[in-house]
């Protein structure tokens, strides 16, 4: 509803969608491709910002340990890409899951401390550099 109802007062090529989701548990994700049946690949700028973080992590010293994957869902971050809006969804996997999502254990005692701040230095560091990029 907010992309429709905002549409009209937003340039599809200034205007980026982060989708950041689920950060608090496991290792960083950024999503190359989403969707249920169909997938829908996410902003190649976007998905080479993310790749040049991952790349720029030595070996011994990995800050941030993300890792692409393709999202077998529809997030949020589906929503500006169908729009025509450069998008990509970032969230925080654990072997292959997004730990306690809608469920009970869902609860701000299960959040791993370290988990979420290195989801969020990594997505510092995706607007940090998408900003370099276009300035």
């Amino acid at each position: 509803e907010w992309i429709r109802t905002h549409d009209s007062e937003l340039d599809t090529d200034s205007t980026y969608f982060l989708n950041i989701d689920t950060l608090g548990y496991g290792t960083p994700h950024y999503a190359t491709k989403e969707g249920f049946i169909f997938m829908f690949d996410f902003d190649s700028r976007l998905v080479d910002i993310c790749d040049s973080i991952v790349e720029s992590d030595s070996e011994e010293d990995e800050q941030f340990h993300a890792r692409p994957f393709k999202f077998r869902v529809g997030s949020d971050g589906l929503v500006p890409l169908l729009a025509g809006y450069p998008a990509i969804t970032v969230v925080s996997l654990d072997e292959g899951v997004l730990p306690n999502y809608h469920q009970l254990t869902d609860t701000p005692e299960n959040i791993d401390p370290a988990a979420l701040e290195r989801s969020a230095d990594f997505t510092e560091q995706i607007a940090i550099r998408l900003d370099q990029s276009v300035a």
